[in-house]
């Protein structure tokens, strides 16, 4: 089997040669490395590449190049080869070029320059996986259940190599293990927008309830309400559109909806250190069997905003307003503390602009 090609590109032949080390060391058996020092340079492959039917799987481009910037380059590959995975190298992108990428070229991730040998690993090995997800043939579905099992063992050993040194335990906190979820979100961002943008806008609930209710160690709840759609990923395509645009369902159908949290708990549990949040996500759906089964007040109070902010949100896309939203939830069995953080921490207006419709369900995997 031919191998898949990683295209890299910088001006500065230092960086190419750091990539071609850490990338052949990671990958030796896997890909097929090409570089190029300019974006015009790095075209005029791709052209050649393609017209021999070479697979060009993921691009590594930096962004401060001379005659063309990295995000024009990307651009322009993407007409070319849009299922390519493309990661900008930052070490002086300006908020414009970052989202000139993001915009007009599907861009998988941006990495800060100089970056962690350990987080391009896992990166890199995250983009495999989300390239490969949208083939069909068997070879590659192989590939893809080995990039799989890769992935969950090199952010396994990126977090315990932190947690051996206690100096660095905070940085495994607040840095790594949010990090390591941040490469997933990337992943499921890449992989089902309308799911993603549901995530997103539970964790800005979230986050807006948080300073109200006081709490410490904020990440749990925002990295909770990012993860707690990923066992959606695999659900009904057409129930999964109507429940996320606001619209009715039946039991039966709620039903498959929670059942798809405990499709989020069992990605999560096999993260180290997660086990507190993988029950709290798992259980925001069955708020009485959280409380008399969780062994900490913590896991049941993210339980409870994770409920709270998701169907406020769901209320909100239904098309009543967030003030009729608080109202019907007051109609409800909620804690008093969380209703009081959603009624003091938000402005009906902001909320309202929020509540754009995500784009259609079945557009989402479409080249």
């Amino acid at each position: 089997m031919k191998k898949t090609t990683i295209i890299c590109v910088d001006d500065e032949k230092i960086v190419l040669d750091s990539l071609k080390k850490e990338l052949l060391n990671s990958f030796p058996d896997q890909v097929s490395l090409e570089f190029a020092e300019s974006g015009m340079e790095a075209l005029e492959l791709i052209n050649e590449l393609t017209a021999e039917s070479n697979e060009i799987s993921i691009i590594i481009c930096d962004w401060q190049m001379p005659e063309m910037k990295g995000d024009e380059f990307l651009a322009l590959a993407h007409k070319i080869i849009p299922d390519t995975k493309k990661i900008l190298l930052t070490g002086q992108a300006t908020q414009e070029g970052i989202g000139n990428a993001v915009n007009k070229s599907d861009l998988f991730r941006y990495m800060p320059k100089p970056w962690e040998p350990a987080d391009l690993d896992i990166t890199i090995t995250e983009a495999f996986r989300s390239f490969y997800s949208k083939k069909k043939n068997e070879q590659q579905q192989n590939q893809l259940v080995k990039l799989n099992a890769s992935l969950e063992d090199k952010v396994k050993r990126r977090t315990n190599q932190l947690m051996n040194s206690k100096d660095e335990l905070n940085i495994l906190l607040n840095k790594t293990l949010k990090g390591s979820i941040d490469v997933l979100v990337n992943l499921f961002s890449q992989t089902d927008e309308l799911i993603f943008a549901k995530a997103t806008r539970i964790k800005d609930v979230v986050r807006r309830m948080l300073p109200v209710l006081d709490v410490p160690n904020h990440w749990e709840f925002e990295v909770g309400a990012l993860m707690s759609q990923i066992g959606s990923l695999h659900g009904d395509d057409e129930l999964l559109e109507r429940f996320y645009m606001g619209e009715a369902i039946t039991e039966k159908e709620r039903v498959l909806i929670n059942q798809y949290a405990e499709g989020s708990y069992n990605i999560l549990i096999k993260l180290p250190m997660f086990d507190n949040l993988a029950t709290a996500i798992r259980g925001y759906y069955n708020l009485p069997k959280l409380i008399k089964t969780a062994k900490s007040e913590r896991v049941i109070l993210i339980g409870k905003v994770l409920n709270a902010a998701i169907n406020f949100d769901n209320l909100v896309l239904s098309q009543i307003g967030a003030e009729q939203a608080i109202k019907t939830m007051k109609t409800g069995i909620y804690d008093s503390r969380i209703l009081y953080s959603l009624e003091e921490s938000f402005n009906v207006s902001n909320l309202n602009d929020k509540k754009e419709e995500p784009k259609n369900f079945r557009d989402r995997n479409k080249n």
